[in-house]
């Protein structure tokens, strides 16, 4: 099993669609062990309707995240970056000149920029939230014990199992490589949307 970092931080440009589905993903996985947090480059103000609505599909409720950026955090000692944009990514590798961490690339799609009508927009939503759930279970599988609880967020309201990672996210855990190996024995995890 992989060894689970200390402190993990989500990345992404405004902290209110990716980086907290990310956050509230591997919190309901892995909070209990692990120090979870998200950020943006810039503050989005609130969290998008869109995210509350399909991360409500699984049973995780974001009405109360409060977005924030990297200059609001109080402490920046995580052992593992994740930065789902490229603005994200920049400013994770310049975290990295002053933090011994680990930052790692998720290229994620940004669906607020998706067009059509509201279920296309909710299906473009969707199909990011199932991306990362399997992203964050391939980089950090659960233990056999806790497996099953993974299984009740693998199906939106609709019934449909959406356990099958889309194409959105690239490159995949195997292919990418950290930006910088943190020089601490426990590596942190920091993500960025």
């Amino acid at each position: 099993m992989t060894r689970l970092p200390a402190a993990v931080l989500f990345a992404c440009t405004m902290n209110a669609v990716r980086s907290p589905m990310a956050e509230a993903l591997m919190k309901h996985l892995w909070g209990q062990r692990v120090f979870v947090d998200s950020v943006g480059v810039r503050s989005g103000g609130e969290v998008n309707g869109f995210v509350i609505s399909v991360m409500d599909e699984i049973g995780l409720d974001l009405r109360r995240h409060s977005c924030k950026t990297f200059d609001d955090l109080d402490d920046g000692s995580f052992d593992l970056v994740i930065s789902l944009s490229p603005d994200a990514q920049h400013r994770a590798v310049e975290l990295t000149r002053t933090n011994a961490c680990t930052v790692e690339f998720w290229p994620t799609f940004d669906p607020a920029i998706a067009d059509g009508n509201r279920e296309r927009r909710l299906a473009a939503y969707r199909d990011v939230r199932d991306a990362l759930k399997a992203r964050i279970l391939s980089r950090f599988p659960p233990q056999r014990s806790i497996q099953n609880g993974c299984n009740g967020i693998s199906r939106h309201a609709h019934g449909r199992d959406r356990s099958a990672a889309p194409t959105t996210m690239a490159p995949s855990p195997r292919q990418a490589s950290p930006v910088r190996k943190a020089s601490r024995t426990s590596p942190s995890l920091i993500f960025f949307w």
